[in-house]
């Protein structure tokens, strides 16, 4: 899907999707699709819509619309194009990866500095207005894109080209400060333009006035000359790479991040308007390519427009390549003719035919802002001598060899002083050029200009040479002073560096040490002396060293740990290591480059404490549910105790267990099933009480009607009802013994009128469980592995599992856990039945299904403990 992506300003990186059968409206209006806060937007400045058969297209509302830097009412919109809304730009085409318009928040801090408002936003990343928290200094910080710097390539080399950025100085080229990273973020900060761009301007006034864009063109000139010096071509030169600053003195922007002659790859690096044929081409470039991109915004500065337009940016390309621009003084005939020629030959298509310096540029416009009383001298000095003298004077201006030639005859007339006179000065001003021009050091210049003085006493430009030469020495003295108090500053930093960091590498602060190797106590003037870098090179080297022996021991140490799968040290050595890799106290990249390499051993570790905790857990886990079991199977075991209707042994022996496994596993059930021995313990109390106060009724043996229970004990040996029998004029009272009750009748006398049936079950249900662990024990005990009859017959598994059945569905509606743990236990039991009923009756492969799903869903229960 094709969007429209804000690109500068501080809605950058808002992006709005374009759909097909909808109007995309843009301004400042709240009903618009793409609403723009800025000052100066028109309610409805624009409108986007799809076209017949593909595409979209834009058309101008209320205000000023541009594309591609061409004012338009209407256009179609391929794929890159840039669109001008007042100040915002947009971008046409496919929606932008969110690292390429995203970056940290105003007002959050980066390696160091306070980010403020955004400046813009480029293809590299977005720039911010930012203080230097250590020194309080205001700079602009530019955040790559997050997507550049998943390239360790790119990293390395941006790094590299950066740092040799900020050495360059010239009062033409916006000074380089730092670069950095903050984890994956990487950034680099530079002299703040308060100013802004020469783009800024141009967006506020349409075109700039002559003198102003003479200067401003004559400053970048002079930054080009310094980057032609270096071998450095810069391939984007343009309006908004031409910053202002306070001064209204302009600077090149991004200089030295751009790539040198020598490293040319062949890749079309620029903006489609500023473009030289030889760059479009894909053609070997030097510092003429940047002439002509200068050109094209010369062309633009004057014109208020590009000098190529184009439905496309194709069609733009086309025309740098092979069209010719119309004249400057054709387009605006304010423009001189010589500043047109100017521009037009900085716009020659073949290298060979612009300005072949920078500096032969500059010189050219010069001489066009010279003032022109100035520049007329000679020349008016010269006419007047041949009027009066009948053509005694002529000279030209040549340059053979870069030198200035003058010709010269004797004045005819020796009584015109005022003629004379003139034709000195005038020898001497040309004099004075020539040794200007000739670039000379201090010393030589000096030398050339006394000499010059000499040759042309009494006029004013001797005295004037004179003065400059003057001038010149002093300048020499006081940078041999300078420079004498430089290398002295820089030794005594040198070595109060390497007492700083080393005093902190013998303590192994290798934090510490890394800190005094970005040079925050150096001052800023000093930091790109040669003696410092070597001596952070040479720490460096020394730092890392120290830092990645101490990592190796640590690193070894876990890896000890893990071979003896001894958890205690492993989470030691694993803790040493991790706190030097990430956290407050990790280690900076400049100490551990390898950083990212140690990692996986800490991952390594980590997997293996986790098998070492879980084999733990599953041991103690195992453990706790074995004592479970002990404690209700095995010997004198709960269950026994309820087989023989001692309830109270039981619910004792139950809550014991539970003590002893609170907080452990299976410490839950345990309690759960303690608590359901309490209620069964519990509802017998109650059926006593009943018995007692002669609520009670049961069937006896002989009797035609229920007879009158008169007690109840539910204890041991003695565990009956006592039932009063015979005539009712003369009672006699019977023992009724529990264990000789069927269970309907026992599941009757246990229900009280107004209990809980729940409590009934409780009972019932540890009776059925004491039944099947005794009879499934006794059972597979019994069972002949010789014998395919053995358990048939009449040796078959008796008891049925519906019972158990029945009071876990009971139980299973209750909300308690100790009834939902007693149910899963009667469920596991009514399972176990059916098993081993299906093998008494030798369905064989039933069984062996009843059992493997027993297993699967109860494989901690009471009963499974009697098969194993």
């Amino acid at each position: 899907m094709t969007h429209l992506t804000v690109v500068n300003g501080p809605q950058a990186g808002t992006q709005v999707a374009l759909v097909r059968g909808e109007t995309c409206t843009i301004g400042s209006a709240e009903s618009c699709t793409l609403r723009l806060t800025q000052a100066g937007i028109a309610a409805v400045q624009a409108e986007v819509k799809a076209l017949k058969q593909e595409g979209f297209g834009i058309k101008r509302g209320g205000g000023p619309l541009a594309v591609n830097g061409a004012s338009v009412e209407a256009a179609r919109l391929t794929d890159g194009d840039t669109i001008d809304i007042g100040p915002v730009q947009l971008v046409y085409g496919p929606p932008v990866a969110a690292s390429a318009t995203g970056g940290p928040a105003p007002g959050s801090s980066l390696g160091g500095f306070r980010l403020f408002e955004v400046l813009g936003q480029g293809g590299m990343g977005t720039v911010y207005r930012a203080e230097q928290v250590s020194l309080r200094r205001q700079v602009a910080l530019k955040v790559l894109d997050e997507g550049l710097t998943q390239n360790p390539v790119f990293v390395a080399r941006f790094v590299a080209e950066a740092r040799a950025a900020a050495r360059l100085h010239h009062p033409n080229v916006v000074q380089v400060f730092d670069v950095g990273n903050e984890g994956s973020t990487y950034y680099y900060s530079m002299e703040l333009m308060t100013e802004g761009s020469v783009e800024t301007k141009l967006k506020g006034n349409g075109k700039l006035e002559l003198a102003e864009t003479l200067r401003a063109v004559a400053d970048a000139a002079r930054g080009l000359a310094y980057a032609e010096s270096l071998r450095i071509v810069h391939r984007d030169i343009k309006p908004d790479n031409l910053m202002l600053d306070h001064h209204g003195a302009v600077k090149l922007a991004d200089l030295g991040l751009a790539l040198t002659e020598e490293d040319n790859s062949g890749k079309v690096v620029g903006t489609p308007h500023f473009m030289s044929p030889e760059q479009i081409l894909r053609k070997p470039l030097d510092h003429r390519s940047d002439l002509y991109s200068l050109g094209c915004t010369m062309y633009r500065l004057l014109a208020g427009r590009n000098p190529f337009t184009g439905a496309s940016v194709k069609d733009i390309l086309r025309a740098q390549v092979k069209d010719a621009a119309e004249p400057l003084h054709k387009v605006d005939p304010a423009v001189p003719a010589e500043v047109s020629a100017v521009v037009a030959r900085l716009m020659e298509k073949e290298p060979d035919d612009r300005f072949q310096s920078a500096t032969e540029l500059v010189e050219q416009l010069e001489q066009v802002l010279r003032p022109p009383m100035r520049k007329g001298l000679l020349i008016g000095g010269a006419v007047l001598a041949l009027a009066v003298a009948g053509g005694a004077i002529a000279y030209a201006m040549t340059r053979p060899e870069g030198q200035t030639k003058i010709i010269k005859e004797r004045v005819v007339d020796p009584a015109s002083a005022e003629i004379e006179k003139r034709a000195r000065e005038a020898e001497a001003e040309a004099a004075y050029l020539r040794v200007r021009n000739k670039r000379l050091t201090e010393l030589a210049y000096a030398d050339a200009l006394e000499a010059m003085a000499k040759e042309h006493p009494g006029t004013e430009h001797a005295q004037q040479a004179t003065d400059e030469a003057g001038k010149a020495r002093a300048e020499y003295a006081a940078k041999t002073k300078a420079a004498s108090d430089r290398a002295a500053q820089v030794e005594s930093q040198v070595e109060s560096l390497r007492q700083r960091a080393r005093a902190a590498l013998g303590n192994q602060d290798f934090t510490a040490t890394a800190t005094a190797l970005q040079l925050a106590e150096v001052p800023q003037v000093l930091r790109d002396a040669e003696p410092v870098q070597a001596a952070v090179r040479q720490l460096t080297v020394e730092l890392q060293a120290a830092a990645q022996t101490k990592a190796d021991a640590l690193q070894q140490d876990l890896e000890q740990a893990c071979t003896k799968s001894d958890d205690a040290a492993i989470e030691r050595a694993a803790q040493a290591l991790a706190a030097i890799l990430d956290g407050p106290t990790a280690w900076p990249a400049l100490a551990l480059p390898d950083a990212a390499a140690r990692r996986p051993a800490l991952a390594t570790a980590a997997e293996l404490r986790s098998k070492l905790r879980d084999q733990l857990a599953a041991s103690q886990a195992e453990t706790a549910w074995a004592r479970v079991c002990a404690g209700y199977c095995e010997g004198n075991g709960a269950l026994a105790s309820i087989a023989t209707w001692q309830w109270k042994a039981a619910q004792q022996a139950g809550q014991r267990l539970a003590d002893d496994l609170r907080g452990q596993d299976s410490g839950d059930h345990a309690a759960a099933l303690a608590m359901s021995l309490a209620r069964a313990v519990a509802h017998l109390d109650r059926v006593a009480q009943a018995a007692a106060a002669g609520a009670m009724t049961l069937p006896f043996p002989g009797e035609p009607e229920p007879c009158p229970v008169a007690s109840f004990s539910s204890e041991g040996e003695a565990a009956a009802f006592t039932v009063k029998t015979g005539p009712k004029h003369a009672p006699r009272p019977q023992l009724l013994k529990v264990r000789t009750l069927d269970l309907v009748t026992l599941e009757r006398a246990l229900t009280l009128p107004n209990g809980d049936p729940a409590d009934t079950f409780a009972v019932l249900g540890w009776l059925q469980l004491a039944t099947h662990v005794e009879a499934a024990r006794s059972y597979l005990s019994a069972l002949d592995p010789r014998s395919d009859v053995s358990g048939t017959g009449d040796q078959r598994y008796a008891p049925s599992g519906q019972p158990a059945a029945r009071f876990a569905a009971g139980l299973a509606t209750q909300s308690d856990a100790w009834a939902q743990a007693l149910a899963t236990e009667l469920q596991a039991a009514a399972q176990l039945a059916d098993g081993l009923q299906a093998f008494s009756g030798q369905r064989n492969l039933a069984a062996a299904e009843l059992i493997e799903r027993l297993l699967r869903e109860h494989p901690r229960r009471l009963v499974v403990a009697t098969l194993k």
